[in-house]
């Protein structure tokens, strides 16, 4: 009990460090980090607000990693916001992401 404990204040330690200030702070964005390889890395950009072509800023198909701010982002394998693909939770890292990301849309109503 007391190692799944100390674990836990290990990874608690690990999120409060990595995580962006605007966490904690209160203030926050309606961003969204897109990374060109898996577990981010490679090439990345920062997303902020709702792109219906990300071809307009290079970055259509590159996907393959993101991290997600104070909002939830949907992508979609086409340009439009057409054939949705999946939706990214607020605060979260996802290290692969399918090939194919071609628009993405924020979530406003939790803004």
């Amino acid at each position: 009990m007391k190692k799944i404990f100390l674990m836990l204040m290990a990874f608690s330690l690990v999120y409060v460090l990595a995580a962006p200030s605007s966490t904690f702070a209160g203030g926050g964005s309606n961003c969204v980090t897109l990374y060109s390889k898996a577990n981010f890395k490679g090439e990345h950009i920062r997303v902020c607000g709702d792109r219906k072509d990300l071809s307009k800023i290079g970055w259509n198909d590159k996907t393959r990693s993101m991290k997600t701010e104070d909002i939830t982002v949907y992508l979609y394998f086409d340009k439009n916001y057409k054939k949705y693909y999946a939706k990214g939770l607020p605060h979260t890292w996802y290290q692969h992401v399918q090939a194919g990301v071609s628009s993405l849309r924020f979530n406003t109503i939790e803004a």
